[in-house]
């Protein structure tokens, strides 16, 4: 990413125009950022997703492959495949709801240089805009957007939990053989996203908070 340094040194220039352009170099650098860390959520989705899709050829190589001599309890699956298969679904589980996290921290990063710019778009809507409503579109508040609105985590967070879901129980079923029920640990999982999620928003609003007291 391109660094816009502003001219605030020139000795042509008064305090008030170097403040200017140094909030117009603010304004290009943190615009560019907030659509990098857009950018960034999305190939991480990606990635993920590329993730969760290996263990398919990998089922596929211990059915073919598995040794037979010893089969487990499980529908006659040989215990190479319960063993690996189970720390496997239990890894997947844990980067899944690691990956989550990350994702939910880049998106709030999002939100905070999205708000940045939008204070950067206030100062000059209240310096030089006479008429604002015929040309204002986008919002020039700091409080928008919401770290808890429709444009939230949330539903990513509630697909995440379905995947991360299956694969505890799938975890559950291949080491102990006697897991609760799929539909209690999609729900607990659901649970334990969206709590996540709430918390991360919750620690970022309290820092915002603390940031504006000072």
């Amino acid at each position: 990413m391109e660094i816009n340094k502003p001219d605030i040194v020139s000795p042509e220039k008064n305090k008030d125009e170097r403040f200017e352009d140094f909030l117009l170099a603010e304004y290009n650098n943190i615009a560019s950022a907030h659509f990098n860390a857009k950018t960034q959520i999305s190939n991480f989705f990606r990635y993920y997703l590329l993730l969760i899709a290996l263990p398919l050829p990998v089922i596929g190589a211990f059915k073919v492959f598995g040794s037979d001599k010893y089969a487990s309890n499980l529908g006659g699956l040989s215990l190479d495949f319960v063993h690996y298969g189970g720390v496997l679904s239990f890894c997947l589980f844990a980067v899944g709801f690691l990956v989550m996290v990350y994702i939910i921290n880049l998106n709030v990063s999002s939100i905070l240089y999205a708000r940045t710019v939008n204070g950067i778009r206030h100062y000059y809507y209240e310096l030089y805009a006479e008429n604002l409503s015929e040309i204002q579109v986008l919002s020039d508040s700091i409080d928008r957007p919401r770290l808890s609105g429709r444009h939230s985590m949330y539903w990513i967070c509630a697909t995440f939990s379905i995947i991360d879901g299956f694969y505890c129980y799938l975890w559950l079923k291949l080491i102990f053989n006697c897991p609760p029920g799929a539909l209690t640990i999609f729900m607990l999982s659901l649970f334990l996203h969206l709590f996540c999620c709430y918390i991360v928003f919750k620690n970022a609003e309290i820092r915002i908070d603390k940031s504006r007291s000072k």
